[in-house]
């Protein structure tokens, strides 16, 4: 029996070898923060779907937390994002 190699049709420069499959919570740390605007003695910028374009990842405004009425996710510096409704 012949083995096949796992090698992706599509190949970018830096990427070389064949795909490895791995378990995302072996190469990723899943983590999560609140903010809570009746508790929290502080402000922060809160991004909603509506400040993101469909289709796009750019960020087109944001709102102050302190004006907001729910309990939001905190992200820092450097997180990946996965949104739940827009993936």
């Amino acid at each position: 029996m012949k083995k096949t190699k796992k090698v992706p049709t599509l190949r970018f420069p830096r990427f070389e070898g064949e795909w490895e499959e791995k378990i995302l919570s072996d190469v990723v740390t899943i983590h999560s923060g609140n903010y809570n605007p009746e508790k929290d003695n502080y402000s922060t910028k809160c991004i909603e779907l509506e400040h993101l374009p469909s289709g796009g990842g750019q960020l087109l405004d944001y709102s102050e937390g302190a004006n907001s009425k729910s309990i939001k996710n905190v992200f820092k510096k450097g997180d990946i994002l996965f949104g739940k409704l827009r993936p």
